[in-house]
């Protein structure tokens, strides 16, 4: 599974706080109750952490920021 990092009002990728962004993300599924076994699933354990995830193809995910 792949995820972008993009703004939320241009969908440009963002690349400066990447690599936060993701480990925010890396923290929320590494203290998740169950590994997730679906895109659907990942994006529901983002989602209680905060995190506004969104599919971007069948194994591909955008993460968006503010």
């Amino acid at each position: 599974m792949t995820v972008r990092v993009v703004s939320a009002d241009r969908r440009l990728t963002i690349s400066h706080f990447n690599k936060a962004h993701k480990g925010r993300l890396a923290a929320a599924l590494a203290r998740a109750p169950r590994e997730p076994a679906s895109v659907r699933s990942v994006i529901r354990v983002a989602a209680a952490a905060g995190i506004r995830l969104e599919p971007a193809g069948e194994r591909a995910l955008e993460l968006i920021t503010e």
